[in-house]
């Protein structure tokens, strides 16, 4: 079975349990407007990363690479969910070459085009509803970035300065 990831910035925006606020007016199984944010599109078109199977040494280094992208070392939250969901909404999958530091990542990069309103709505529900919500937290995130560049993953080289810096920090390592 294959998975879809997504990285997310707004982790609380997708906790599937209303507010006591929310509660007059968000329905069972719907996601808030304001997690849209997490999934906006760009030319009509949304980027995740395709894995064969839930593998978490596969999981770690996306998230490494994702997060080695940055300018610091910071928490990472995303969203795994089923890839047949795709399939379900009718989505188009297209592998575009992703734009990190690790050419094994880049290869497992998809973009979902031709959305519209209506299906990037329908995905949103369908990845809160179904998908499962993680965070790693900085100091996991630096270890992965470190564990990356270690077995060659990355050069790190290509690392932006600040970064660099950070990760000789003893809690990375």
């Amino acid at each position: 079975m294959a998975f879809a990831l997504r990285k997310i910035d707004h982790k609380v925006l997708w906790d599937a349990t209303p507010t006591e606020d929310e509660k007059s007016w968000l329905a069972a199984g719907q996601l808030r407007a304001d997690a849209l944010q997490d999934i906006a599109t760009e030319g009509n078109e949304l980027s995740v990363y395709l894995v064969e199977e839930e593998k978490e040494e596969l999981i770690n280094r996306i998230i490494g690479a994702i997060a080695a992208n940055r300018e610091r070392v910071d928490k990472v939250d995303y969203i795994i969910f089923d890839a047949a969901i795709l399939a379900k909404l009718k989505i188009t999958v297209l592998p575009t070459p992703g734009a990190t530091l690790d050419s094994v990542v880049n290869d497992c990069h998809r973009d979902l085009v031709q959305l519209t309103a209506t299906t990037l709505a329908d995905l949103g529900n369908s990845m809160q509803r179904d998908g499962r919500i993680r965070r790693k937290q900085d100091k996991e995130v630096g270890r992965l970035i470190n564990s990356c560049l270690k077995a060659g993953y990355m050069d790190e080289g290509r690392l932006a300065e600040s970064i660099r810096i950070k990760l000789k920090d003893a809690r990375y390592s």
